[in-house]
């Protein structure tokens, strides 16, 4: 293992201190898993971990890749056309209605009547949602693990349509670390509001 380590920024947050370990974070190192990490309390006089220190883990593009095109580049051989479908019919701004809390039925039989052409295909948003999610980030769950194994509370947040997350939810072991879980979905309010 090497000595570079990842600092991960301490945030007080009504009385207790938190890690919010963001996209952008993960991002900036390329090795992540020969990596060490490091949690401290800038606050406190010796840099120690503070007993109320807890970390809020977004769950889309930090633990988990997304993308349309995971799914659709499987189904829509044309390129142009693949581009045409996650641009103009499966889009990420039609699909983050679901995230807000909109009903998957309603938006897809909405969808379908204004592109029957593409009925199958939207259809597919649905049953085969998983396969816009094709992994996780690299050392992600690494990171939660030696979190989760050094005691720090963990706590998620995530963009996620209720009806989707009940599909992908049991398929990842790893949250089972996590005390909570916030989904937009479910709240019907999404980040950052």
């Amino acid at each position: 293992m090497s000595n570079k380590k990842i600092e991960i920024p301490i945030i007080p947050w009504d009385n207790k201190s938190f890690a919010r370990i963001s996209y952008q974070l993960y991002n900036t190192e390329n090795d992540l898993d020969k990596l060490e990490y490091s949690i401290t309390d800038e606050n406190s006089a010796e840099g120690k971990k503070t007993k109320e220190l807890f970390a809020l883990i977004d769950v889309g593009k930090v633990l988990f890749e997304w993308d349309l095109r995971y799914l659709f580049a499987k189904l829509i051989a044309d390129k142009d056309e693949l581009e045409f479908f996650v641009t103009h019919v499966v889009t990420p701004e039609w699909h983050f209605q679901h995230d807000a809390g909109r009903a998957l039925d309603d938006m897809v039989t909405e969808r379908i009547a204004e592109f029957p052409e593409y009925a199958t295909l939207i259809a597919a948003y649905t049953a085969r949602f998983n396969e816009t999610i094709p992994g996780p980030v690299t050392g992600s769950l690494e990171i939660v693990q030696e979190l989760a194994e050094s005691g720090v509370p963990l706590f998620a947040i995530t963009n996620f349509g209720a009806e989707l997350w009940e599909g992908f939810r049991p398929t990842q072991q790893i949250f089972d670390l996590f005390q909570d879980i916030i989904v937009s979905g479910v709240e019907k309010l999404v980040k950052p509001d």
